[in-house]
């Protein structure tokens, strides 16, 4: 079972399938092979995954925001090097909720969206635990700019990568520059 399934935007060979079984998963042959991309290290946590977007040139840097339905947040896994090698980035040093240790959340502390801007990777946004968080260093550091409440999924307007919307259980957001609402 997945839940969402992209193509690399500037390399259609390039395919991340995001599943259910802690783990997400990428082709860089067209769909003919996949490769697992377990937890990190030793660490004993869901892999699983709500949402991905690429940035960078030529696609480069991957973000994937780990959490999933009624899993709660265990980290944003962030590439530099277009999927080949990942850091997690969670906990208070960065601006972020810890990892979740609990095996089910709630709607409270899951996280749903994620985007960065295509041409400036160091930009990106993410919403856990109904808020919007946004770092502008690649992820290094966060900071809530929207409470919410209810904050879920990240809509970019095509051909305009700094105004989206951000949509909630009481209405949707729109922003024209990632940080007024």
């Amino acid at each position: 079972c997945s839940s969402q399934f992209a193509f690399h935007p500037h390399d259609p060979q390039h395919t991340v399938l995001l599943g259910l079984d802690d783990a997400f998963w990428q082709s860089r042959d067209g769909l003919r092979s996949w490769q697992r991309v377990p937890a990190l290290g030793s660490a004993n946590h869901a892999r699983t995954a709500n949402d991905i977007t690429f940035a960078g040139e030529g696609g480069g840097v991957i973000y994937v925001l780990l959490s999933q339905f009624n899993l709660p947040f265990t980290g944003i896994a962030r590439s530099t090097d277009n999927g080949r090698t990942w850091t997690d980035l969670y906990g208070a040093a960065r601006g972020l909720p810890e990892r979740s240790q609990q095996p089910l959340g709630t709607p409270l502390d899951q996280a749903i969206g994620i985007y960065a801007l295509p041409d400036q990777p160091d930009q990106v946004w993410a919403t856990i635990g109904g808020q919007l968080y946004h770092s502008t260093d690649s992820g290094e550091h966060w900071g809530v700019i929207h409470d919410g409440p209810g904050l879920l999924w990240i809509a970019p307007i095509p051909g305009q990568p700094r105004s989206f919307y951000v949509s909630s259980g009481e209405g949707i957001y729109f922003t024209e520059d990632g940080a007024k609402f």
